[in-house]
């Protein structure tokens, strides 16, 4: 112990110069495992979110045709329903967009001849409103959309129930396809 320089609780290691085998085997094998772990998680979630956002665009179409058939049957009378479409006129607006109605309180129709309105699909899977020879797309429902129109007789009130269904056809062929189908009764107050 020269000059006190030993410290007692200290211990000389000597500098190792590399790993051995086992250790890199070892240090890789975890490497490469979380590696592999990091990538499944990364794909799962992937492919949850292109399944959420296939879901949600059906669910977008379904509740856009909706709105918007709710939106043109407003204060309409309907003319004739078959299961596919529906004929319908709509009543007569003053130019403030208020409904012109007669001394006793019922509307004023606008003239049947151009004016009866027709909701029904084309083979594209959209929703068209035909007025005369001019036709609209109300809503998009997918190539596999469909939608069914009925009025119950037997309830006694202006009831005009509507099914629909929407399908967004995935473009990742093992995805599966995300339907949704819904189902809306309407009441008609103005059906004479």
């Amino acid at each position: 112990m020269p000059n006190g320089s030993f410290r007692p609780g200290l211990m000389f290691i000597t500098p190792r110069r590399a790993l051995s085998l086992p250790e890199v085997l070892v240090s890789s094998a975890i490497f490469c495992g979380l590696l592999l772990a990091l990538v499944l998680i990364e794909r799962m979630s992937a492919r949850a979110m292109r399944q959420g956002e296939a879901a949600g665009d059906t669910y977008q179409l379904a509740m856009l045709a909706i709105n918007r058939l709710k939106s043109e049957l407003r204060g309409a009378r309907v003319v004739q329903v078959s299961d596919q479409e529906i004929h319908f006129q709509v009543p007569q607006l003053d130019p403030q967009g208020n409904l012109v109605v007669d001394s006793q309180g019922h509307p004023f129709w606008l003239p049947t001849d151009p004016v009866v309105r027709i909701v029904g699909l084309n083979a594209g899977g959209e929703l068209i409103l035909s007025e005369g020879d001019e036709s609209r797309r109300l809503a998009r429902l997918g190539q596999k959309g469909e939608i069914h129109f009925s009025m119950p007789a037997s309830t006694g009130h202006d009831l005009l129930n509507i099914r629909l269904h929407a399908e967004v056809v995935s473009q990742d062929s093992r995805q599966p396809v995300r339907p949704y189908d819904s189902s809306i009764t309407l009441y008609l107050s103005n059906r004479i």
